[in-house]
């Protein structure tokens, strides 16, 4: 994740990562200790030492986990008011998604290629 650049982190933190009970979020946990020191939605640039990129971390559960937002709360409110979140500024030439298998990087796409390929799907 680190040599990336990621900016993000969406993970389920039920599942388990070892046959020993150990769950993503315990990995998450362990990988980022600065967490605790965290309100959920707070901005994670520069906060945690082993991935200085990474801006936000996002679970699909519903417990609560220190610095990490729910999937659900980090979706946006058509009225402004309503939500402390705001949309980013997306440009096509910004990477969207990367696969990586066995350490390389085997695919990425950019905004723009996604948007062409769900307008050619319409």
């Amino acid at each position: 994740m680190k040599d990336s650049g990621a900016r993000g982190l969406l993970f389920s933190p039920t599942c388990e990562v070892d046959h020993d009970g150990t769950t993503r979020a315990d990995y998450v946990k362990k990988l980022m200790p600065e967490l605790d020191s965290l309100y959920p939605g707070d901005s994670l640039a520069g906060k945690v030492s082993a991935f200085p990129n990474l801006r936000q971390v996002i679970q699909t559960g519903h417990s609560n986990i220190r610095g990490v937002i729910k999937y659900k709360d980090s979706l946006l409110y058509a009225v402004p008011q309503l939500s402390p979140y705001s949309l980013p500024q997306n440009e096509t030439d910004d990477l969207l998604y990367e696969c990586y298998r066995d350490g390389r990087k085997v695919s990425s796409l950019t905004s723009g290629e996604v948007a062409s390929k769900s307008q050619q799907l319409w």
